[in-house]
Formats: structure tokens, sequence, C-alpha cells
């Protein structure tokens, strides 16, 4: 599942640039043989010539490039496909993450850790080896992937005096911010809601704006939240953002 083309063409113009900048801090490596040894070789270009250097595939130094290329490789196909996503002809704002101030920006994202749950162990639902607490979050996770957005899946927060672990924080290094998806599966369920609307009331209380800074997801004993309602709602987020941050 692709959805890229489904961003906005701003938002993905902004992550072209990205993609360029990280491209441009990576060596130009290529493998290849010398006698009966695997080797990688990593390029410098100057004005007038190209030199190299030469390391054994097996070496710590060619594991470190490799991992390098490896990158690179994942790059490139990741451009390929944003640019296969932007219209033809297309033209999008510039996005300037300066013109306002997140309420959950590149410090909080640094500074977050995951959480360790004694559930996790016994839960039914996996996706890429993370054991999650319901097949709504699997699916929100799945949606998140599609995208190409980071994110982390219960890491721990500090509001006031309080620790909290979202479902998910989402982080999107074209406008240096964050966002937190809550996954609320059982709506008919009286205990559920009284459990959890301590933390909804606690995330309101700190300055998150919903569908700004937060994203809920409402699902009930016989009704899942559906791939195209996250993808819907993830979407429009990224597109108020857009205009938020669009330079004129």
């Amino acid at each position: 599942m692709n959805n890229i083309k489904a961003l906005p063409p701003a938002f993905l113009k902004a992550r072209l640039t990205l993609i360029d900048r990280e491209l441009n801090q990576l060596p130009r490596i290529q493998i290849g043989r010398h006698g009966a040894d695997e080797v990688i070789r990593a390029y410098s270009f100057s004005s007038d010539h190209r030199t190299h250097n030469e390391y054994k595939l097996t070496s710590k130094k060619g594991q470190l490039l490799m991992s390098k290329y490896e990158l690179r490789e994942k790059l490139l196909s990741i451009r390929k496909q944003i640019e296969a996503a932007l219209p033809p002809s297309y033209t999008a704002p510039d996005l300037n993450p300066q013109l306002h101030k997140p309420l959950f920006g590149v410090d909080f994202w640094n500074s977050l850790k995951p959480q360790s749950n004694n559930y996790q162990s016994k839960s039914v639902y996996e996706y890429k080896n993370i054991k999650m607490r319901s097949r709504g979050e699997v699916i929100i996770a799945q949606v998140l992937d599609s995208l190409g957005l980071m994110y982390k899946y219960e890491p721990i927060i500090r509001i006031g005096d309080e620790y909290y672990s979202p479902d998910f924080v989402v982080w999107l290094p074209e406008l240096r911010r964050c966002f937190i998806i809550e996954f609320m599966g059982r709506l008919d369920d009286d205990d559920y809601l009284t459990d959890n609307l301590p933390k909804l009331g606690a995330y309101l209380k700190s300055g998150m704006i919903i569908n700004k800074d937060l994203i809920l997801f409402c699902g009930y004993e016989n009704r899942m939240v559906s791939p195209d309602e996250v993808l819907d709602d993830l979407v429009a987020l990224i597109k108020k953002l857009c205009r938020m941050y669009a330079v004129s």
C-alpha cells in the first residue's frame, strides 16, 4: 500500500528538499570486487578529478559504508516515488517551519523514550515486530507507513506532573513539528471511558488542539476504524498544516 500521492504537493516538495539535503551528505558508494575480495568504494569529487577509498566489505569500515549505501538506495527509491506522485508541471508554495512555533517540536521528538508495558508479551496484535494493543492501532500504523510518516508507538511523555503514553507520536521533519494520535477503541464501554477521559482532559488542558496537535480515532466493540478513515483524517491534518506554513 502506497498513499504518498495523497499528500499535498507542498508537503512532497518539502520532503524532496530534505531528501536531497540528506543525499548530499552521503558519500557516493559502489560495491565491486578486487581480486577474490568483495569491496566497497567511497568516492569523493573535486572540481577537476575523482578519488576513492576502498575497503573490504567484511571490514568494520566496509560495514559502516554498507549501511550508508543502503540508506542512499532507500532515499533514492523514496525520491523516485515522490517525483512520480507529484502532478506534472506542479506549482506548490514553499513551507517555512519558522512561521509558527509548535506545541511539540524537534526537542520533544528527540526526548521521547519508548514505553515498556507488561501487556505487550500477551498481545495478539503485532506489526513490524511491535506488540500493539488493538487491531485499530495496527491499521493506524499501516496507514502512517503508507504515507512515509515517522512515528513512535507509545512513547512516554510528561504533561505537568504526570506521565502518559499516547498511542502514536508522529514527527513531520518537513514542518519540524509533531502531533499525537490516540485510538479510543471502546467508546461503548463505561469503564474504558472512565480510564481514558483524564488523559484526554490533561491533553486539552496542556494546550493541545484537536486536529492540529491531536487526532482522535474512535471505535466500538462492533465497529473498527477503517484505513480510509485514518488516511482521510491524516491527509486533512497535513493539508491544514501546509496552509499554515505556506510562504505566499
